[in-house]
């Protein structure tokens, strides 16, 4: 592939990834209702399309850090800083959104996840304490 055409599928992959992205975050609003919710059955189905959908993500993100090595520059952030400011101006000017963009709806993700993570870890404190400090009831003579 020339440079151009890894630019070019660095710029598709990073507008599919800003798409996914938004998928995943409203997968994960709604986990976090069925979650409030306690809704085994909900969450099951939910974890079917989101395992997939984080899956994607992955493949892409490994697939983007190939482009970059491919381009010369190391696979992080401070590499593509360094693609933005070796770039012509209209190419530089169309991705540097972008991957903002990305960079900030890949923070709402994990922000996301974390909460619902939090939240299933205050349910399961809760639960275990309940189960824990029930009180114990004897049935029989005397009692």
């Amino acid at each position: 592939m020339t440079a151009k055409q890894l630019l070019a599928a660095l710029i598709k992959g990073v507008k599919q990834d800003i798409a996914r992205c938004e998928e995943v975050s409203k997968l994960l609003r709604h986990q976090e209702r069925l979650l409030r919710r306690t809704d085994d059955e909900g969450l099951a189905a939910l974890n079917r399309l989101l395992m997939p959908a984080l899956e994607q993500l992955a493949d892409s993100a490994s697939k983007r850090t190939d482009l970059l090595k491919r381009l010369g520059v190391t696979p992080n952030q401070s590499g593509m800083t360094v693609l933005l400011n070796k770039l012509p101006a209209t190419l530089s000017n169309q991705l540097a959104p972008l991957w903002q963009v990305l960079q900030d709806r890949l923070a709402q993700c994990q922000a996301l996840n974390e909460r619902n993570g939090q939240l299933l870890a205050d349910q399961q404190e809760l639960l275990s304490n309940c189960l824990n400090q029930a009180p114990v009831v004897e049935y029989g003579p005397g009692h």
